[in-house]
């Protein structure tokens, strides 16, 4: 091999070493703040929602998506459910009739909405204007 040849080689491969390093720094910078993302989440788990500006509304945020996954049929997973034998079903009376998931789920919507509408309602605090001393000139 020739000298350009090799000098050629060794600016390829150090070229290749400074990708790989500015590869590292960036993976290093998002490891960081990835850490940082995680330790805020766990610093606001353990602060109870309600303690949380909007804590009330994230909490029936998280219900309202529990009560959608609960009223949205399942399909069933094979034909041998279906051949299954079935008992007759007691039916309870009105009073034991427990609310459906998409009656709760309304009702949850109505109060959040009740809620955001108050809050718009509500009139907001005027901002306090600093005020300016001024010297006397004497």
């Amino acid at each position: 091999m020739t000298l350009s040849s090799l000098q050629s080689e060794v600016n390829g491969i150090q070229d290749r070493l400074n990708r790989l390093a500015q590869e590292r720094l960036q993976l290093e910078t998002h490891l960081s703040t990835i850490k940082a993302q995680i330790d805020l989440v766990e610093v606001m788990n353990q602060e109870s929602p309600s303690a949380l500006p909007g804590g009330a509304m994230l909490r029936q945020n998280v219900e309202l998506d529990q009560l959608d996954k609960e009223s949205t049929p399942a399909k069933p997973r094979s034909s041998s459910c279906c051949r299954s034998i079935r008992k007759p079903i007691r039916r309870p009376g009105p009073e034991e009739t427990p609310r459906s998931a998409q009656e709760q789920r309304d009702d949850l919507q109505a109060k959040q909405e009740a809620m955001l509408a108050t809050e718009s309602a509500r009139p907001k605090e005027a901002t306090k204007r600093a005020q300016i001393f001024r010297w006397r000139k004497a």
